[in-house]
């Protein structure tokens, strides 16, 4: 093709010279469609949703054209790292800090923000600041494209919590929509040139991300200027016209909407206007023909896995904050340090633990057990310390049970229904109709509350139950 042309000439020829099915093999990812709401509703703990995810083969591309010259189309996830790649099982890469330490150490840099701490992907995103994620979006933004790599903001917009992510519909004032939850995104348009957007899972107001004309393109390309393109979250696309009338330009990873079948009934019932599939391509091959796509080879190198490991350990030491050091205990002395032990549950102690998972998962090119780095930290310090671990329970309440049976101290009687009579924090009897706790005189009439230390060795829900005489003062 014409390389004197501008990026934009170029795709629009080339869609010129498509057939309609070249056009929509174009719309979507090459993966096989699979159900994958049907699937997920029948997974009802980690392991069966782990064991799902070695199954379905998650192909991250479009299928190349070789008649008319259009690459293979690779996409991969972020933002801790080149996690699941294009192919299965996904190719091993360096594993970054988490998102949320690299903003808040101010070192590196999608742009949601931390709305709720027990958010599922807020290790993805930056701060619950909305200029702090933008300038680091926008700082990111640059460093991926500077090396010719199109960067694409996400999830847009107001994903900001993953509960009942695929139906919630997030209901939200404008001035707060546009303060807090747009401004990130407005940001890294405006100021760093975005070549892509990914559109989220959720509804914005009854509407699903993916159709939400308002956002896609009143504000995004009316409003802003946008000229990149718009993918969907991985099956997050809900219909073929409508998500494409609304600015949605491009379907991952299967073709359950933008399939042929879908697409053409949709031009035959006019719901569909042939310009509008025209739009979506050009859009993408605008930013692939400005990026040099279709001239450059794959040609993938080998990472240097020492050195980029490096790079990660530092950033990991750098937004690393102490909190709490009662009697300047930090740091300790590695030449009388003696012996160091590392306590902790089985994902933390006995290996090395990355940030989250799911689509962002890295398989890294190495790891280093705590134990073990542990020993290479105080040799390089000169120290002969040993090194040793104690691995406790996952579940918080047997670590208490394993607490207090190591310091024999089990607690004194309990009243738990089909227990034996240890722990329960009881009620002393008082004068005139009345109950005494630790010396508060409480009406029998009113409800009283009983906390216990005891943790039963069968699992469930527990009552207290009725005691004849008086309930035993815990001491």
């Amino acid at each position: 093709m014409d390389t004197s042309q501008s990026p934009r000439e170029r795709a629009e020829k080339l869609v010129a010279a498509m057939t309609l099915e070249q056009k929509i093999q174009q719309l979507h990812g090459n993966m096989a469609t699979v159900d994958i709401y049907g699937i997920a509703s029948a997974v009802t703990s980690k392991e069966e949703m782990d064991q799902l995810a070695t199954q379905i083969r998650v192909e991250r591309h479009v299928a190349a054209n070789d008649e008319l010259g259009i690459p293979r189309f690779r996409i991969t996830n972020g933002p801790v790292g080149v996690g699941m790649g294009d192919g299965t099982p996904s190719p091993p890469a360096t594993s970054l800090p988490m998102t949320i330490g690299v903003a808040a150490a101010f070192e590196v840099p999608g742009v949601c923000l931390h709305r709720s701490a027990i958010a599922g992907r807020n290790f993805e995103y930056f701060s619950e600041d909305p200029y702090l994620s933008g300038l680091m979006g926008v700082e990111v933004t640059k460093a991926i494209q500077a090396h010719d790599v199109i960067a694409m903001a996400k999830h847009y917009v107001v994903n900001d919590q993953e509960f009942e992510r695929f139906r919630t519909s997030v209901e939200v004032d404008e001035h707060v929509l546009r303060e807090l939850y747009l401004l990130p995104f407005e940001m890294v348009v405006k100021d760093a040139d975005i070549a892509a957007v990914m559109s989220a899972y959720n509804r914005v107001r009854g509407v699903y991300a993916t159709e939400h004309r308002y956002t896609l393109t009143d504000i995004l390309r009316t409003e802003w200027g946008f000229d990149g393109y718009v993918q969907s979250d991985f099956w997050s696309c809900r219909t073929a016209a409508g998500s494409l009338n609304a600015g949605m330009d491009h379907e991952m990873p299967d073709a359950k909407w933008l399939n042929e079948e879908n697409v053409k009934n949709a031009l035959h019932d006019t719901s569909l206007e042939i310009q509008t599939v025209d739009r979506a391509l050009v859009r993408r091959f605008t930013q692939m023909f400005r990026f040099g796509q279709f001239e450059r080879p794959y040609a993938p190198g080998e990472i240097d896995a020492a050195g980029h490991g490096a790079i990660s350990r530092r950033i990991g030491s750098q937004m690393a904050v102490l909190l709490k050091n009662d009697g300047d205990m930090l740091p300790l002395d590695p030449m009388t340090a003696g012996s160091v032990v590392i306590i902790g549950q089985p994902d933390y102690v006995d290996d090395a633990c990355q940030g989250g998972g799911g689509s962002s998962k890295v398989t890294p090119l190495y790891t280093v057990k705590p134990v073990e780095g542990m020993q290479e930290v105080l040799a390089g310090l000169g120290s002969d310390a040993t090194v040793s671990k104690v691995t406790v329970a996952p579940d918080p309440r047997d670590q208490r049970a394993h607490r207090r049976r190591a310091e024999g101290q089990l607690p004194g009687p309990h009243a738990m229904a089909g227990q034996g009579g240890r722990g329960a924090r009881g009620l002393e009897p008082g004068g005139g109709g009345r109950s005494r706790r630790g010396g508060l005189a409480l009406r029998r009439r009113e409800p009283v509350r009983q906390a216990t230390d005891d943790v039963p060795e069968v699992r469930g829900r527990h009552h207290l139950r009725r005691h004849a005489g008086a309930l035993p003062r815990h001491r």
